[in-house]
């Protein structure tokens, strides 16, 4: 994905962001989350626990969508005949 390279090259982080969950890529919005909760923090109380909150929910339904009990990825195939 060479947009958000551009977009991280150049800080546009809600912009990453707005784009890594319309690409419904997860895991790379989670990591994007954690960013935001670090970013600009000179102290603990300028954390945003937010943020983690929304990271955790991504990788969530990235593993309840993708991923069985056991621990195998679900491959889904697609048909479109």
């Amino acid at each position: 994905m060479h947009v958000g390279r551009l977009l991280e090259k150049q800080g546009l982080w809600n912009s990453l962001y707005q784009l890594q969950l319309f690409a419904q890529d997860y895991v790379r919005a989670a990591m994007t989350c954690v960013r935001f909760y670090k970013a600009g923090a000179r102290c603990y109380s300028d954390l945003n626990p937010e943020q983690l909150t929304n990271a955790r929910s991504h990788i969530e339904h990235e593993l309840t969508t993708h991923w069985s009990a056991k621990g195998r990825l679900i491959v889904s195939t697609f048909c479109g005949l």
